[in-house]
């Protein structure tokens, strides 16, 4: 007698791993934005779009993945997969969202082999003021990514 395994995965696997998949996605995204890496000071109002994407774009590849197999079983985990992603992405937005600077003005630049210095000016907006502090930013020549500094 020849046993038939079904190689299909259900819907509760399938949001078990993208629900996985999107928290550990989201805590490298705080980790990077604890580390303060952002994109260089000339495109800093477009590091929340890096920050979305990293936290998002490796669970969409999951999900996508999955649903190329054909999940079968319980359609109760369909409807809970979007809800329970909604609710932790909403999370992680709470906590990115007061960690970006609105705007950066570097002043002076040092160059030492591949790497770059430069002291700047980190502007934050917020609901009720505008603060600004001093701030550097290290990056390695012909990379989109720095590391900023508060001083």
């Amino acid at each position: 007698m020849i046993k038939t395994i079904n190689s299909g995965i259900s819907w509760r696997k399938t949001t078990i791993l993208v629900v996985a998949t999107l928290l550990a996605s989201m805590i490298l995204s705080v980790w990077m934005l604890s580390k303060r890496i952002s994109l260089n000071p000339s495109l800093i109002q477009y590091t929340w779009l890096l920050y979305i994407t990293t936290g998002l774009v490796p669970a969409i590849f999951v999900l996508v993945l999955s649903l190329l197999k054909r999940p079968s079983g319980s359609h109760l985990w369909l409807v809970l997969l979007p809800l329970m992603s909604g609710i932790l992405f909403c999370f992680y937005l709470t906590l990115i969202g007061p960690g970006f600077y609105s705007d950066i003005e570097c002043n002076s630049t040092t160059h030492s082999g591949l790497a770059i210095h430069q002291e700047c000016v980190c502007k934050r907006s917020g609901s009720s003021d505008t603060s600004q502090v001093k701030c550097s930013s290290d990056s390695i020549v012909f990379s989109p990514f720095a590391r900023l500094t508060d001083h």
